[in-house]
């Protein structure tokens, strides 16, 4: 994750392992406080493992590839908006799981299927597909929130005008 709360969270869950010399599977510590934090605490491409158990002990993290794997790969992010959220990106993660009519099929159909596509295009370090796979998640991600009462957008304009660069540049680039 990227929010603060995300890499705070995996900074405090690593060191209260470190402190109480715990064997406890970090990322498991760090979603307890946030959901995006288990992935914070590897390095690499990581993926948030659903899990089964009724206790979430198997809902963790685990690293697909390390940092050093797709070197080429680089992120760049870019804030559009610095003040606080209206919506804490807890309360609008629990209004979409709560009531937005798309989360289920995210949950039980779109997020698997892309995992495997994903983990698949990483693995043949396959930017193309990699990229057509992140923003077709991204805008249903979107949706998701944006159909949760209340409406959940943390989009604003100059998030349009960037997507609406990247897609410009993709169809240029090929």
């Amino acid at each position: 994750g990227m929010a603060s709360s995300a890499a705070g969270l995996s900074a405090l869950a690593f060191a209260l392992a470190k402190l109480f010399n715990s064997p406890i599977d970090v990322s498991i510590l760090a979603r307890i406080g946030s959901g995006s934090a288990c992935r914070s605490v590897l390095g690499g491409f990581v993926k948030w493992n659903k899990g089964t158990q009724k206790d979430g002990t198997d809902c963790k993290a685990s690293q697909h590839v390390d940092e050093a794997y797709w070197p080429e790969m680089q992120v760049m992010c870019l804030v559009t908006k610095a003040e606080k959220k209206e919506i804490s990106s807890t309360k609008g993660m629990r209004y979409a799981v709560e009531n937005s009519p798309l989360m289920e099929g995210r949950i039980n159909e779109r997020v698997p299927e892309r995992m495997a596509a994903i983990s698949e295009a990483i693995t043949k370090r396959d930017f193309a597909t990699f990229g057509d796979i992140t923003m077709v998640d991204c805008e249903d991600f979107r949706d998701v929130c944006k159909s949760s009462t209340p409406c959940v957008n943390y989009w604003t304009d100059k998030t349009e005008q960037i997507i609406a660069l990247v897609k410009a540049f993709n169809a240029h680039a090929g």
